[in-house]
C-alpha cells in the first residue's frame, strides 16, 4: 500500500485506484436530518470526474487556480480531487477570512473560479469577487441563487454534477496522465495574522508520500477543512528531478489519500 503512495504519480491518480479497489464501501458521509448519510468510493469518484469535466466546460484550463472557501464537509475533498482533475489547481481559503483577506488571495492566485459552500461564507466573498474582478465563475455548493449578481456566472452544485460518468472518467484519465509528482497541487496561504497571506506551492509529491519516506508528523486540517487524516512535511524530491524546493515548516497540511488516512472518512465514528 505504501509503496502504491511513493509511486503514484499524483493526487487523483491515487484516489481513482483507490475507489476502484473500495467500490460501493461507504467513503464520505455527513449528519444530516439527524442521521449518518454517506456515499461510496465509487459514487464520490463519478462525482469528482464530472464535476472535473463541467469546471473544463466552463474553459478552464491547465494550472488555473480555482479557490475553495467551505466549511469540512464531503463536498469539500470532492471539490478538491475535481480541480484537480482539471488540471487545475486547488486554492484552499480559511472560512474566518475576511473580505481583504479575500481580495489579496484571490488577485494573488489569479484564481479564474471559486467553489464556496454557504451563504454565510459568500457574504465576505462577493464584495471580495467585485473588488478583485479576477474570478469568472462561482459555484455554490448549497443553493446560493439569491445571491448571484456582479461580474461573475453563477453556477449550481448540482448542475455541476450532470453528465455521462463514463465519459467524464475517461477524460480525466487522459489529463491525469500528464501530471507529475512535480507538479503544483495546491496554494496554501497562511493565515495573515503576521502581514498579508502569502502563499505556499505544494506539488503532488509532497502530498502523496508516504510516512516511511518523509519526516511527518500530524497536523490539524489545512485551511478550510478537509474530511481527510492530514500530514505536513518538509520537503521531497519529486520523481525525475534534481532537487526541490523546501515546503513551509508553518503549519500547511493537506489532504492525504493514503490507504490509511482514506480509512478514516469523513462518516460515523470519525
Amino acid at each position: 500500500m505504501l509503496s502504491e503512495i511513493d509511486s503514484a504519480n499524483n493526487l487523483v491518480e491515487l484516489f481513482l485506484k483507490r475507489a476502484d479497489e473500495k467500490g460501493d464501501q461507504p467513503f464520505l458521509g455527513a449528519k444530516r436530518e439527524g442521521g449518518w448519510q454517506t456515499i461510496s468510493w465509487r459514487e464520490t469518484a463519478e462525482q469528482v470526474c464530472l464535476l472535473a469535466e463541467n469546471l473544463r466546460g466552463l474553459g478552464l484550463k491547465d494550472g488555473d487556480r480555482v479557490c475553495l472557501v467551505s466549511e469540512n464537509r464531503p463536498e469539500w475533498c470532492i471539490a478538491d480531487l475535481a480541480i484537480m482533475a482539471a488540471g487545475c489547481v486547488t486554492v484552499p481559503a480559511y472560512i474566518t477570512n475576511t473580505e481583504r483577506d479575500h481580495v489579496h488571495i484571490l488577485d494573488n492566485s489569479g484564481a479564474r473560479a471559486v467553489i464556496v459552500s454557504t451563504a454565510k461564507l459568500l457574504r465576505p466573498l462577493h464584495g471580495a469577487l467585485q473588488a478583485s474582478g479576477v474570478a469568472e465563475h462561482v459555484i455554490g455548493i448549497d443553493d446560493l441563487h439569491r445571491q448571484q449578481s456582479g461580474s461573475f456566472g453563477y453556477y449550481n452544485w448540482a448542475t455541476m454534477l450532470e453528465g455521462d460518468p463514463a465519459a467524464a472518467r475517461a477524460a480525466v484519465e487522459n489529463r491525469i496522465a500528464a501530471i507529475g509528482r512535480g507538479d503544483t497541487a495546491c496554494i496554501i496561504y497562511t493565515s495573515g495574522t503576521g502581514g498579508a497571506p502569502r502563499g505556499v506551492r505544494q506539488h503532488h509529491g509532497a502530498n502523496g508520500s508516504s510516512p516511511s519516506s518523509r519526516s511527518a508528523m500530524p497536523m490539524s486540517t489545512r485551511a478550510g477543512s478537509s474530511c481527510r487524516s492530514v500530514w505536513a512535511r518538509r520537503s521531497i524530491t519529486p520523481k525525475g528531478s534534481r532537487s526541490s524546493p523546501a515546503i513551509s515548516r508553518k503549519p500547511a497540511p493537506r489532504s492525504w489519500l493514503s490507504s490509511r488516512a482514506c480509512s478514516r472518512s469523513c462518516g460515523p465514528g470519525s
